[in-house]
């Protein structure tokens, strides 16, 4: 123990006073406090709500690593709160990076395959996100200015963002009719409507292997065009980014394109469209089948007389054809 800078020092040395060495604290047993006269484990550090540790800078950032009390904003942080474990980046919108130099999976719960190479993310029992990656909110009351005749969704909030493929066995969302408002049904046309102005395809995404399959969809610029913008959001290249300014035009579609963000369309909600398409289709469809069936009673009907008339017919002219046979005996009996 002494003092070195002006800072009291608990240090290990050599022999000769000459090097630091190694320095061991209650080697035989015993616990360590910093903070507490009660320390519970081999190293107990007590703050209060002020963090307990803070570790760094590390040599390629210069950042710091601050572990308990409550976290302070400066620093990445670990936190316990109510039986809760807090794990947070630096504040100012930086990121939370999992296993990422190691490039292996991770388990939450009790999955048991997150470390293999198919799963980079195994849940065993589900994950919620209620919302936090916002697309561009507001800026869009002039829609004139991008060319659209229509407008599209001017804010939607994405919780899961999904780079490929997603698979589950059901995708459920909320239905309930005291959550909703403006209740208005799908106008009857509407649905024909849009079957006939927009053009589903198939296609590849440029992303796509040679061994991937195609893939069935619309396109955004198209949707809106032919006024069903309402299905289509503007997803930012990244988040936070501002309102873009810069516009790509595409040869042979009328809507503008903006260059620093892209286009997404909401599919399941062109499902209550097609449904009305149905609708209508199935309504038309009974309208014309009533239709037949009165005409085929008018036809069972008529054809019903069209075989007395023949059958009388035929009667005459087998009595015509009896007479002739008389008149023929009665020309030869008679020369």
């Amino acid at each position: 123990m002494g003092e070195l800078s002006g800072v009291a020092q608990i240090g290990g040395h050599n022999g000769t006073l000459g090097a630091w060495a190694n320095l061991a604290i209650n080697s035989g047993g015993g616990n360590v406090g910093i903070g507490t006269a009660s320390p519970a484990r081999k190293l107990h550090v007590y703050s209060g709500d002020s963090p307990g540790i803070l570790i760094g800078p590390n040599a390629s950032w210069g950042q710091y690593l601050e572990v308990g009390g409550w976290r302070s904003g400066s620093y990445a942080s670990v936190v316990p709160s109510n039986g809760n474990l807090h794990i947070d980046a630096l504040n100012g919108g930086y990121g939370l990076y999992l296993n990422y130099f190691a490039n292996g999976g991770i388990d939450i719960g009790q999955g048991g395959g997150g470390t293999t190479i198919h799963n980079n993310l195994v849940v065993t029992s589900g994950i919620y996100v209620p919302g936090a990656y916002s697309t561009y909110c507001g800026g869009f009351a002039a829609y004139a200015w991008w060319g659209y005749a229509t407008g599209f969704n001017q804010c939607q909030n994405v919780s899961v963002w999904a780079g490929n493929d997603v698979l589950g066995t059901d995708f459920i969302g909320p239905s309930d009719l005291r959550k909703k408002k403006d209740i208005v049904p799908i106008a009857t046309d509407d649905g024909l409507q849009f079957v006939r102005s927009v053009q589903p395809i198939r296609f590849h995404w440029k992303t796509d292997g040679a061994d991937k399959n195609l893939t069935n969809g619309y396109i955004a610029q198209q949707l809106i065009a032919a006024g069903y913008g309402q299905l289509v959001t503007l997803v930012p290249a990244n988040k936070g980014e501002t309102m873009p300014e810069r516009i790509d035009t595409i040869d042979g579609v009328k809507v503008k394109s903006p260059k620093d963000a892209f286009f997404a369309a909401n599919y399941i909600a062109a499902i209550p469209l097609l449904h009305s398409a149905l609708k209508v289709l199935d309504q038309k469809g009974a309208e014309l089948a009533k239709k037949w069936d009165e005409l085929k009673i008018l036809f069972d009907g008529d054809h019903a007389e069209l075989m007395k008339l023949k059958a009388a017919n035929n009667n005459q002219v087998a009595a015509l054809k009896a007479l002739e046979a008389k008149f023929d005996t009665y020309k030869a009996a008679h020369p």
